[in-house]
C-alpha cells in the first residue's frame, strides 16, 4: 500500500512544483501587463530572482517524478507558444519550438503520458481564459472564450476533461490540485 500512496505523492509534488515554474514564468512574461493593470505578481515580488525559482521548481518536479514534471511543462510551453510566429532565439518560430519539445516530451515518456499533458493545458487554458474573459477583452488580448463564446468553451473544457479522465485520472487529479492551488492563491492575492 504504501508504494502506491509514495507513488502518488511524488505525482502531486511533481505536478504542484511545475505548477509553481509555470506560474512563475508566466508572471514574469505578464509583468508589463500586470503592471499597467496594478496587479502585483511574483516576478514583481521576486525580481532578478523569478527564473532561479522557476528552474529551481522545475528541478524539484523533474527529481519527485520526471515523467509528470516534463510532459506537463511540455504541454504548457507547446500550448503557451502555439500563436507565435515571431523567431525566437534558437532560429525557430515559437509554435516550432513548442512542437518540438512536447515531441521530446513524447519521446521520453511516451505518446499516451505527453497527450494527456497536452490535453490537461488545453483546458488548463480554456478555463484561464474564461476566469480571465473580462480582463482580455479590456486588453484586446487573445482569449479563447472570446472567439468561440463561453458555451462552446466549457463544452470543449468538459470533452476534453471526460477524455483524459478516461486517458489518466491520476495525472488529471494531480494537474487540477496544483491548478486549483495556484488560481486561489492569483484570486485571494487579487483582494
Amino acid at each position: 500500500m504504501w508504494p502506491i500512496i509514495y507513488s502518488h505523492l511524488l505525482g502531486v509534488g511533481s505536478a504542484f512544483c511545475v505548477g509553481w515554474a509555470i506560474r512563475l514564468l508566466d508572471d514574469a512574461l505578464d509583468q508589463d501587463t500586470d503592471l499597467i493593470l496594478g496587479k502585483l505578481n511574483w516576478s514583481i515580488r521576486l525580481g532578478v530572482g523569478t527564473t532561479a525559482y522557476a528552474l529551481y521548481a522545475l528541478a524539484l518536479s523533474v527529481l519527485l517524478d520526471a515523467a509528470t514534471g516534463v510532459c506537463l511543462l511540455a504541454g504548457a510551453y507547446a500550448i503557451g507558444m502555439l500563436g507565435d510566429t515571431r523567431l525566437l532565439p534558437s532560429k525557430l518560430p515559437g509554435y516550432l519550438e513548442g512542437a518540438l519539445l512536447w515531441i521530446g516530451a513524447a519521446w521520453r515518456f511516451g505518446l499516451a503520458k505527453a497527450w494527456v499533458a497536452l490535453g490537461i493545458m488545453i483546458a488548463v487554458q480554456l478555463i484561464d481564459d474564461l476566469l480571465d474573459r473580462g480582463t482580455d477583452q479590456w486588453l484586446r488580448a487573445g482569449n479563447w472564450s472570446i472567439k468561440i463564446g463561453i458555451v462552446g468553451t466549457i463544452l470543449i473544457c468538459l470533452a476534453l476533461i471526460t477524455l483524459i479522465y478516461w486517458l489518466d485520472a491520476w495525472l488529471l487529479l494531480y494537474a487540477s490540485l496544483s491548478f486549483t492551488y495556484f488560481q486561489i492563491q492569483e484570486r485571494v492575492r487579487k483582494q
